[in-house]
């Protein structure tokens, strides 16, 4: 028995187009499951505790979701402290989850490693506060630059051509001019960092993060220690560069960044600024993040 979770709207309709071809490829006419769709932001969420709650023996089921890595962000956040066995048909813009544990991106693939052939690793979540994330937390200029990518109106009519990536390229270029960089104060595990002209700062659980920036090339999943980087007072001219050679992971020279790890760590910064976390954005002073974690059993990852 197999429970779906469809956004259709995930990477403009991406996500519905593989659950149709699921469906309707003939090795899975007579696939036992059941289907629930999303209808709005945070839907994805409710929907997995309501069928938690409906059913405490769905706990045990094979979950697969179809969507983004907002959707599975949703999912994970709505199953608490249990455990799951996941699969994730990436159907998103970003999909760096999928990058990050190794996960397939072809249908032909994708159905191997959910259905004909799964076996699973531990995915080891983030926990900050009283919730779960699965790619990162960052305060500064990636924070911004989520939140106005999100909030533009070319995201979705690019994406239809392919082409989503290009909004995120030009709110970089577009944000250079008029970002200001923030005070921030990094704690792990009681040792205080302090940055006065800090650029941006993620804590990361893989490698990627804006659809397929490796920013953190140090990072892996594990359960023991996040991986934590920090880019202070750098030139805006130079962050042109820096952006350049991140999608090869080659900014780990550049002076100004610095790579940090450690079990709990603590963000603050001394005005109310954007935070995202796996590419949702809000408004926060401070976050800390957890050594207390929880996992899924993610199916088709490939071990570290």
């Amino acid at each position: 028995m197999y429970i779906f979770i469809v956004n259709p709207i995930a990477g403009n309709g991406r996500g519905s187009k593989l659950y149709n071809k699921v469906i309707a490829d003939p090795r899975f006419k007579n696939l036992n499951y059941k289907v629930y769709f999303t209808e709005y932001t945070g839907h994805a969420e409710q929907l997995t505790k309501n069928i938690i709650a409906a059913n405490s023996n769905n706990i045990k089921k094979h979950w697969v979701i179809f969507g983004g890595d907002g959707t599975l962000h949703e999912v994970i956040n709505g199953i608490g402290i249990y455990t799951i066995k996941l699969s994730y048909a990436c159907g998103g813009s970003g999909n760096d989850i999928a990058r990050g544990a190794s996960l397939p991106f072809r249908y032909n693939d994708m159905i191997e490693h959910i259905f004909l052939n799964p076996s699973s690793q531990r995915y080891w979540l983030g926990s900050y506060g009283d919730r779960n994330f699965l790619n990162c937390v960052g305060f500064g200029f990636d924070a911004i630059v989520a939140e106005k990518t999100n909030q533009s109106i070319w995201k979705n009519r690019l994406n239809k051509i392919k082409l989503g990536k290009v909004v995120y390229v030009i709110q970089i270029i577009k944000q250079l001019f008029v970002y200001k960089p923030i005070d921030l104060t990094v704690t792990i595990d009681g040792e205080t960092y302090e940055f006065s002209n800090c650029f941006l700062s993620t804590i990361n659980n893989h490698p990627y993060f804006g659809g397929g920036m490796k920013i953190n090339p140090f990072a892996y999943n594990n359960a023991k220690k996040y991986h934590c980087i920090v880019v202070d007072n750098i030139p805006k001219w130079k962050v042109l560069l820096l952006f350049g050679t991140v999608f090869f992971g080659k900014h780990t020279k550049f002076k100004e960044v610095t790579f940090l790890e450690g079990s709990n760590i603590t963000m603050k910064s001394k005005q109310q600024i954007t935070l995202q976390v796996d590419g949702e954005t809000v408004k926060a002073k401070d976050c800390k993040i957890h050594a207390k974690r929880y996992f899924i059993d993610l199916i088709g990852m490939e071990s570290n």
